[in-house]
């Protein structure tokens, strides 16, 4: 009874173990941050200084994920605000955290704050299995605190967009705050200098009052600034001059040629849609046709011309520069263009689309001409008269050879017996 008992308990625990392992499991997905460790050097009593970490879910999770913060270590009190809750959005693969430390009054020396995200799934639906299961990262935050003040900073760059004429300017400048305090630069003015000749054509001043707090300690701080300007169009380097407490601190140029366009040119957009000659294949003193189409994808109308080059090898052999058409937006224009073919062989067809002050890239073309087959009979016609004019000559050469050689054979001589 006894063993029955137990051969029944022991099923059961089988069936049991058997149905939980059946249980489908939610899976678990990690989050990754950078960067793992952040440091916070000489910060001031009483000061704040900011940073910020990106953090990113796992490819295969969908939703918003939801993460809960906190501070562990000798520095978490430094966290201002305390715990609190972060998400990354759906549909978006990465954020970016932003927290601030103060130490308030604590002692001169080095901390650590170990800031942990930690996100907890969601319960099953299945309240037999009311499961939850966490997961999460942590970023070591490195503290020093000091009493001492020092300014250092670091000029890093200059980035500037294209414009148009009479549009405002978009500007940005990039500085390193690598100190304990805040930077206020008493003014930075900007020179625009003609690329060809380098004369300024313009120069602009930003005094303080209209410039951003270089804040404390924190790296590549990109500040913004809109230009307005009265610059015809041309090509400009831009050198952007910081002073302080009246002398200049140094100096930062523009990555690139600041170009200042036609007005309306950003709203001009077209695409060479297509470029198909009638056939692939033609013969020798057959027409090539060309059929292009030209798009108008912007926003205002434009004036376009299709240019069509026909060239067999690196030799241009042909180019038609079509007449020019006005294109509404979001219309398209259809052109023809004919080339005679130039004997046999590999052509390349390239076209492109100038419109308004753009063009589209080059598109490209293969097709071969082959000849005739009146052309190779006549040539093969011309190649067996060739041979057997020549066969009849020397025929008629060997001919000739044999009938001297038959002349001058000597004579045989008879002597007369007496």
């Amino acid at each position: 009874m006894f063993r029955s008992r137990g051969f029944a308990l022991f099923g059961l625990c089988i069936a049991l173990s058997l149905f939980l392992m059946g249980m489908p499991a939610k899976p678990v997905y990690a989050i990754g941050i950078s960067p793992p460790t952040v440091k916070v050097n000489d910060i001031l009593h009483n000061t704040e200084q900011i940073r910020f970490v990106t953090l990113s879910r796992f490819p295969n999770e969908t939703g918003d994920v939801h993460l809960h913060v906190s501070a562990t270590g000798t520095g978490a009190d430094f966290l201002v605000g305390g715990e609190q809750d972060f998400f990354i959005p759906s549909g978006k693969d990465q954020a970016v955290f932003t927290f601030k430390v103060n130490p308030k009054n604590a002692a001169d020396g080095a901390y650590e704050m170990d800031l942990n995200f930690l996100k907890l799934l969601p319960e099953s639906s299945d309240k037999k299995a009311n499961v939850s299961i966490m997961t999460g990262v942590t970023v070591r935050v490195m503290i020093t605190v000091s009493g001492e003040q020092h300014l250092s900073y670091k000029l890093v760059a200059a980035e500037i967009q294209d414009s148009e004429t009479n549009a405002p300017i978009s500007l940005t400048y990039v500085v390193d705050n690598i100190g304990n305090v805040d930077w206020n630069p008493e003014k930075i003015v900007f020179d625009f200098k003609i690329t060809e000749d380098k004369t300024v054509a313009m120069s602009k001043t930003f005094e303080a009052k209209d410039l951003h707090t270089i804040l404390a300690g924190v790296h590549n701080q990109h500040e913004k600034l809109l230009i307005s300007h009265t610059l015809p169009e041309g090509d400009y380097d831009v050198t952007a001059t910081f002073f302080d407490k009246g002398a200049s601190v140094g100096s930062v140029n523009s990555s690139h040629v600041f170009h200042v366009y036609p007005a309306d040119t950003f709203k001009q957009n077209g695409d060479l849609q297509s470029v198909e000659p009638n056939k692939t294949v033609f013969t020798t003193g057959e027409k090539i046709q060309i059929d292009s189409l030209f798009k108008n994808t912007g926003e205002v109308a434009v004036k376009a011309i299709t240019i069509v080059t026909l060239k067999k090898g690196n030799t241009v052999l042909d180019l038609s520069r079509g007449a020019q058409y006005d294109v509404a937006p979001q219309d398209s224009s259809r052109t023809t263009t004919f080339f005679d073919t130039k004997g046999s062989g590999t052509y390349t067809i390239e076209a492109y689309t100038e419109y308004g002050s753009k063009r589209t890239p080059l598109k490209f073309v293969t097709i071969k001409v082959n000849q005739t087959s009146l052309m190779i009979m006549t040539e093969t016609g011309i190649a067996m008269l060739l041979i057997s004019i020549g066969g009849f000559l020397l025929a008629r050469k060997v001919k000739k050879t044999h009938k001297a050689s038959v002349k001058t054979k000597p004579k045989k001589k008879t002597t007369k017996r007496s």
